[in-house]
């Protein structure tokens, strides 16, 4: 997600959003949009739902922009299975690429 908060508010926004389950990473930034943010959903359809909290929780805070992925592969370190389950770790340092 990316949106626009009003600066004399990003304190008070940011805190709150820091206590929503499903958002996994904030980051405040320079510009239009100056906020991102994660979140992970089990289903499309929470979305909505998700948003109307973030409406009661930020009334402020303006939703600019919203990227999907419908699949993540991989987590934390973690390959997923198609039932979003951990299975195998593999390793996120890029200094080691796949030939060292």
């Amino acid at each position: 997600f990316s949106g626009r908060i009003p600066p004399r508010s990003r304190s008070s926004i940011i805190e709150a959003l820091t206590r929503v389950p499903n958002i996994l990473a904030i980051a405040s930034v320079a510009g239009r949009n100056n906020i991102f943010f994660q979140a992970l959903f089990h289903d499309l359809s929470d979305i909505d739902a998700f948003e109307v909290h973030l409406g009661r929780i930020a009334p402020e805070l303006e939703i600019e922009d919203r990227k999907v992925v419908l699949r993540p592969i991989r987590h934390m370190s973690r390959l997923l299975d198609e039932e979003g389950r951990a299975v195998e770790t593999v390793s996120i340092d890029i200094r080691n690429g796949p030939h060292s």
